[in-house]
């Protein structure tokens, strides 16, 4: 089996001055890596200046990591696994006429490219520029080599064009490609995308999973076949097979909403983004995992044993109202203000909500809550139900502030993944026939089909 290469590759663009609306954009960024025993990476960025004053791009970083397994001596170890920073030479950045300033430095576990732009973009316009460098992240192996490339930025990208090269035939896509460029799409600030080719010296097809997959797997069964055919006494054959998928299992992914809750049942949602972290548990690796949310894919293409992979965020998402409604109704009664709120839950299961409302001035009383520091509302409100409780306020006005409404929803989402598997083949002989027993090993605690 090759090394698995694991590569991080993140845009930050650093303003001098933190806006509350968007100020730049990234219009168009193309990726060409050209693979060879190292790859060649360019980027050509066109940035977008989106406010009416000048912009100063400032300080970029890209970050490299890859992940293979420990070696001893020319031997790799099976389901173990470092980070290392990655080889980088010839980094370069420039624009037009001007070249700006780019540093390589190795960190204990990661390699961060850093340029500076100091030039401004003037108020809606573009600045373009390129990034070019050389870096050891192609998985090579005898017949096969691959590069994965996650890009992920803290800016908007609006179009985004990635070309991967290779003298050697396309054997494997992920996501399936054109022609050229090999991906299209966009990438909202926060979020994360992988993107995955393989290359081939065998004149294969383009196949549904890793080629490398394919040929040794097939290469090994017919070795096997041929020494159980030669072999005179029982024996046991030890082969390795991937892909194992496990249909449906658990993973966690968190969705978190900005909100503000109006008391005449509107609501106004701000920022609405999904977290994934992902546990692995097991003493082997994680291969491929894919899970899906709100019609929004999740793909990792790798998970180390006994390891948690935390992305927040992982992408945002189109922002949409939760089904809770708060309302409430004033009224005076015997020289006090009665203030009422109702809270209606429109999800399909109970839900926990707490609400803490600072205590007003002149507080007298309240019903169906408690009071101390604060006004706090606790209650398990059935599907469909709704639940109340009113505060009392001495005298013929009351201002209530700002409150804090708080709840949470725990539901299961599929995840399909891949493990490493052990074959075993044993053969009898029983006069001029041979018989063989085979045996695979489900390393995890849950069924599986492969």
């Amino acid at each position: 089996m090759m090394a698995r290469v694991w590569v991080i590759i993140a845009l930050f663009l650093i303003l001098p001055t933190v806006q509350a609306q968007k100020v730049e954009e990234i219009s168009s960024f193309k990726i060409t890596v050209d693979v060879n025993s190292l790859a060649h990476v360019r980027y050509d960025v066109t940035l977008k200046n989106l406010i009416d004053k000048p912009v100063v791009p400032g300080i970029g970083e890209i970050r490299l990591q890859k992940a293979e397994p420990i070696k001893v001596a020319p031997f790799s170890v099976p389901f173990t696994e470092e980070r290392k920073p990655v080889k980088v030479t010839n980094a370069k950045a420039y624009s037009e006429n001007r070249n700006f300033k780019v540093t390589v430095e190795e960190k204990d576990d990661y390699t961060l490219i850093v340029y500076e732009i100091w030039y401004p973009i003037e108020p809606k316009g573009e600045m373009n520029f390129t990034v070019e460098y050389d870096a050891d992240i192609v998985d090579s192996g005898l017949l096969f080599k691959s590069v994965t490339i996650p890009v992920g930025t803290d800016t908007d990208i609006r179009n985004l064009e990635i070309t991967v090269n290779s003298d050697w035939k396309l054997t494997y896509a992920e996501p399936p490609a054109s022609n050229s460029p090999m991906w299209r799409g966009s990438i909202p600030a926060g979020g994360i995308a992988f993107y995955t080719a393989e290359f081939s010296i065998l004149p294969l097809p383009i196949l549904p999973v890793r080629g490398y997959v394919v040929f040794w797997g097939t290469l090994l069964a017919l070795a096997a076949i041929l020494l159980l055919i030669r072999l005179r006494r029982m024996r046991a054959i030890s082969l390795l097979f991937l892909i194992f998928l496990i249909s449906p299992s658990m993973a966690c992914i968190y969705e978190y909403r900005e909100a503000i809750f109006y008391p005449n049942a509107t609501q106004e949602v701000g920022r609405d983004w999904i977290v994934v972290n992902f546990t692995n548990p097991y003493p082997f690796n994680l291969y491929d995992v894919n899970l899906s949310y709100r019609n929004e894919f999740v793909y990792i293409p790798f998970i180390p044993p006994n390891s948690n992979l935390k992305i927040d965020p992982y992408k945002i998402l189109t922002p949409q109202t939760f089904p809770l409604e708060v309302t409430s109704t004033a009224g005076v009664e015997r020289g006090a203000v009665n203030v009422s709120y109702t809270i209606k839950n429109n999800y399909d299961k109970p839900v926990e909500v707490r609400l803490e409302i600072p205590k007003p001035a002149n507080f007298q009383d309240c019903v169906g809550c408690e009071a101390s520091d604060v006004i706090k509302f606790h209650s398990t409100i059935p599907a469909g139900g709704e639940e109340s409780f009113s505060i009392l306020v001495s005298g013929n006005s009351a201002r209530i502030s700002d409150s804090s409404l708080s709840f949470s929803l725990t539901d299961s989402v599929p995840v399909e993944y891949g493990v490493d598997l052990v074959i075993s083949i044993e053969k009898q002989r029983v006069g001029n026939r041979w018989f063989a027993t085979f045996r695979i090993q489900n390393p995890l605690d849950q069924e599986g089909e492969c």
